[in-house]
């Protein structure tokens, strides 16, 4: 009787295991390895609809400051082309209200504020590339050239010592706010 409670248990805990990695899964529906280069490469152009959303984003994230209101990668290997907008909004989001700071504080020679901008528009560029790293090697894309062990090793190694570095200044600033 034990033995079957223990067995049931046992069966629950690998029906959720699959459940949750059935819900979470970013590969159940990825584009071709090719479809994926081409959209970033293309992606990162800086002409027509890009530019129209990079001017939008511009100026919604400059009117925001002005009313001193509050200031991706998985969409870009689905096969389904719609949702492909989405990265470039949320990377806008992330990018241009620091950015536009930057020219107000530059602007208004406030320059404290500068730095703390400039330092969020830093992190925000530095972990949207970290993501992007991560989610292109959990679906296994190529690499463009193709790395060695020791040379990936070395590349892991300067993206953990990068990423401590980033983000001292931000558990600096929480201790000093927690102990002021």
């Amino acid at each position: 009787m034990q033995h079957d409670r223990q067995q049931r248990i046992e069966e629950g805990r690998e029906s959720m295991k699959r459940t949750a990695q059935k819900w979470f899964s970013i590969s159940e529906d990825v584009a071709s390895n090719d479809e994926i280069r081409s959209r970033l490469l293309a992606g990162g152009k800086i002409t027509g609809t890009n530019m129209c959303v990079m001017i939008c984003a511009i100026v919604i994230a400059s009117v925001g400051l002005n009313t001193d209101s509050v200031a991706g990668i998985i969409g870009q290997t689905r096969e389904d082309k719609a949702n492909n907008i989405i990265p470039g909004v949320a990377i806008a989001t992330a990018l241009m209200p620091p950015l536009c700071t930057c020219g107000y504080a530059i602007a208004n020679g406030k320059w404290h504020m500068l730095l703390g901008a400039l330092y969020l528009f830093v992190i925000n560029t530095y972990f949207i590339f970290i993501s992007a790293t991560v989610v292109l090697s959990a679906l296994r894309i190529p690499k463009v050239k193709e790395l060695t062990e020791a040379e990936w090793r070395k590349r892991q190694g300067r993206m953990i010592r990068n990423t401590i570095l980033l983000v001292l200044p931000s558990i600096a600033a929480v201790i000093s706010i927690y102990l002021s």
